[in-house]
């Protein structure tokens, strides 16, 4: 009789899944400590999360006379959770934030976050100018290499003064560790699949191997609470590790969490007759004094400077005016351009329709020019294009960041939110500002000088 062979391959990871899921179950929501088995929860919820889709672009949920209106199935499945589950829990707001969060990660666009209150707080205090954290603009970009599609942590822009300034860090960096822990940026399925792979491990090996992944994504930190870390807070001291491009070896910074105040607007003359307008940031705050600038702003100057270098953008919100960044980026566009279409905007696959500004009887018609850098991203994008292609400016600097997005900032009634893409942005002559903007004249910034100004003003000056 043929001694019995342990399972291998497919048949070891099928039974491995099998007692995860047992033990996971026993583990999930409770918040009593038990005895585990390390490693294997994160495991099977990293696996679980790989398999969930969204349900699809329909009102209900199965075919036929069964089909049951998707809050129904929630409420359903809430109440037996309450009733049954074998540890009694009563923290409703815990189970609906998870599920939501599930939801958006379910549409797999990385733009698309759930917020949960503090995160939401944090991030609505950041679209006024009052940043916590290590005062930064963070966004999750994404990139393919080989099989394994990967999703960073980037830093869009870094604002004047802060923690993150004075560490050193710049636009386009990626994040990729807080304090030694590894910021996770793929799925556990490619590791797995990579073991599969591997056909000369013998069944011990596939075990040893498939216990380290799971210790790996265990000990790993979840994108959104990355955010979170960086994001919330003053005070708290933190290591980084930093991707940059073109430096081969990681970088390590040290920096100390603070709250860092923005100034969205700054107005300046230069040389005499050559105004300097530095923008920031886009919401109400930015309208407002923009609005008063303008019009007080001498038409008998010789040029203006439009200063967009690390402005991120902003968003769209119909319930926060004092968030919202369109009408402001509007109201700008009207003064300084003949009005009219200045761009586009993509609200559906294949559809874009157009930017429209108003005409206003006696819009600034003078010599312009525009400063970019890696920094300047989203609606602030937009707007460097608009000028350019209505107006006649100039533009000076490096490549934008390439964001090409104007997401929607909302709240839900329980105090958290959502940010979420909701339209894609063109030039009014169809180009993609998800490939960023490059300059009519490249200038990068010189150690303790400003040499884009300097061009700038030279530009103006002829």
């Amino acid at each position: 009789m043929r001694p019995r062979r342990r399972p291998e391959g497919p048949v070891l990871l099928l039974v491995l899944a099998c007692a995860v899921s047992f033990f996971w179950g026993r583990h999930l929501g409770s918040r009593v400590t038990r005895p585990r088995i390390p490693g294997l929860p994160v495991l099977h919820r990293m696996l679980s999360a790989d398999a969930e889709g969204a349900v699809g672009d329909g009102e209900f949920v199965g075919t036929g006379a069964g089909a049951v209106a998707p809050q129904a199935i929630f409420e359903d499945v809430l109440d037996k959770v309450q009733r049954e589950f074998v540890e009694t829990t009563s923290d409703t707001a815990r189970l609906s934030n998870g599920a939501l969060a599930r939801m958006f990660a379910s549409l797999d666009d990385p733009r698309t976050l759930f917020l949960d209150p503090p995160l939401r707080r944090a991030r609505q205090e950041a679209l006024m100018g009052r940043y916590q954290g290590i005062g930064a603009t963070l966004a999750i970009t994404r990139s393919q290499k080989e099989d394994v599609a990967y999703r960073h942590l980037s830093i869009v822009a870094v604002l004047p003064g802060s923690p993150a300034e004075k560490a050193g860090l710049k636009p386009g960096d990626r994040l990729t560790e807080i304090d030694g822990r590894w910021i996770i940026a793929y799925s556990v399925a490619a590791d797995i699949s990579r073991l599969q792979a591997q056909k000369d491990l013998d069944a011990l090996q596939r075990r040893e191997n498939l216990r380290q992944i799971a210790q790996k994504f265990q000990n790993g930190l979840p994108i959104h609470r990355a955010l979170s870390q960086l994001m919330i807070g003053q005070g708290r001291s933190m290591r980084l590790t930093v991707q940059r491009t073109g430096v081969p070896h990681p970088l390590q910074v040290t920096l100390t969490t603070a709250a860092t105040q923005l100034s969205p607007v700054g107005f300046r003359t230069l040389d005499g007759q050559i105004g300097y307008l530095r923008i920031a940031q886009f919401n109400r705050e930015t309208g407002r004094t923009l609005t008063g600038l303008l019009d007080r702003m001498d038409r008998k100057m010789k040029g203006l400077v439009i200063d967009l270098r690390a402005n991120p953008g902003g968003v769209r919100s119909e319930d926060l005016d004092e968030v919202d960044g369109v009408e402001p980026a509007r109201a700008l566009l009207a003064r300084l351009t003949p009005g009219g279409k200045v761009a586009l905007i993509e609200r559906k696959p294949a559809r874009k329709q157009p930017f429209v500004v108003p005409r206003v009887a006696r819009p600034l018609s003078l010599p312009m020019v525009v400063l970019v850098d890696r920094g300047t991203a989203g609606l602030s994008e937009l707007v460097a294009a608009a000028l350019r292609d209505t107006a006649g400016a100039r533009i000076v600097g490096t490549r934008t960041f390439g964001d090409g997005i104007l997401p929607l900032f909302a709240v839900f009634k329980n105090g958290s939110g959502v940010e979420m893409t909701t339209a894609r942005l063109f030039t009014i002559r169809g180009d993609d500002l998800a490939q960023g903007i490059k300059p009519d004249i490249t200038v990068t910034e010189e150690a303790g000088q400003d040499a884009p100004l300097r061009r700038a003003l030279a530009l103006l000056e002829t």
